[in-house]
């Protein structure tokens, strides 16, 4: 009923058909979705690992424990440093990495590249290449200062919300070295060396660094689902026994698809003001169009 309020179709139009024109996806697939999504996010179960290895996945902390000071990680801008290091991840297709580049005088220093999995996100390498400069600062207790370009992930470092346990880890290691990193936003492609390095380095990294493994963000696992979700959707739509019309027109699901006008709802699905649909239910007597001609 929503739909053919939504739509101002015919009352007779298949419900499939108002699915696909409409981008609102069938009730009984978004249940279904979001099912699969909570088991295994949020229960870790293994019923369905031909989609997700729950093993690989992040996880969210209680941060309700956690003291404020440990939340929110604001790194001083210090001038007195030993080492310039300037920080950056990229990915280049499915592939994934982040470099590291560290300056002792204006010298710079062999060039840490590592690969990240598929399923990582940029953020996470952005926050990996962070985090390893500041475990390189705690290792060598030497002061430096981390240029990065990704503000997304300053803003996440300082901000009391986050839940994720990859990131909760990575503020824990820039506590631990708050005395000796300090990090700060450099703009991207602004003509600075160090940056510009670090991002070519970046994208070698992505296919070619040292290996490094960290966890599958929640954004992975909304993304698998939907995956999911749109093929379900399109073998359900592909082996439906309405809507032959709209099949014909558009024979996949799209969900950024919005047809509005009851006019093109009409003609894609032949449910109309025709002679042949008015036919079909004894309101004209004759199939025909008005100059004669026969209407399929």
């Amino acid at each position: 009923m929503f739909l053919l309020k939504l739509s101002r179709a015919y009352k007779t139009t298949p419900t499939n058909s108002l699915n696909i024109l409409l981008g609102i996806s069938p009730l009984h697939l978004v249940t279904k979705s979001l099912f699969i999504r909570f088991n295994i996010w949020k229960l870790r179960s293994d019923k369905f690992r031909e989609l997700i290895d729950p093993i690989s996945l992040d996880f969210y902390r209680d941060i309700n424990s956690i003291s404020s000071n440990r939340k929110i990680i604001i790194c001083e801008d210090f001038t007195d440093y030993d080492y310039e290091v300037y920080t950056d991840g990229s990915r280049i297709g499915d592939n994934v990495g982040f470099s590291v580049c560290f300056f002792e005088r204006n010298s710079l220093l062999p060039v840490f590249c590592y690969k990240k999995d598929s399923f990582n996100s940029v953020s996470q390498a952005e926050l990996a290449a962070i985090n390893f400069a500041a475990g390189w600062a705690l290792e060598r207790n030497v002061k430096i200062k981390v240029f990065s370009d990704s503000k997304s992930s300053i803003e996440v470092i300082r901000s009391p919300k986050v839940k994720s346990n990859f990131v909760l880890s990575v503020k824990d290691n820039l506590y631990n070295a708050k005395d000796l990193v300090s990090l700060v936003w450099v703009k991207a492609h602004a003509g600075h060396p160090g940056n510009e390095l670090a991002d070519h380095f970046a994208k070698i990294a992505s296919s070619c660094g040292a290996d490094m493994s960290i966890p599958a963000p929640y954004s992975y696992v909304k993304r698998v689902c939907k995956d999911f979700f749109m093929n379900e959707w399109n073998s359900y739509w592909k082996n439906s026994t309405t809507g032959k019309r709209t099949k014909e027109i558009l024979p996949s699901a799209n969900l950024d698809l919005l047809i509005s006008n009851k006019y093109v709802i009409y003609l894609f699905t032949n449910h109309g003001p025709f002679p042949t649909y008015l036919c079909r239910f004894k309101i004209l007597n004759n199939p025909d169009c008005l100059c004669g001609e026969h209407m399929k």
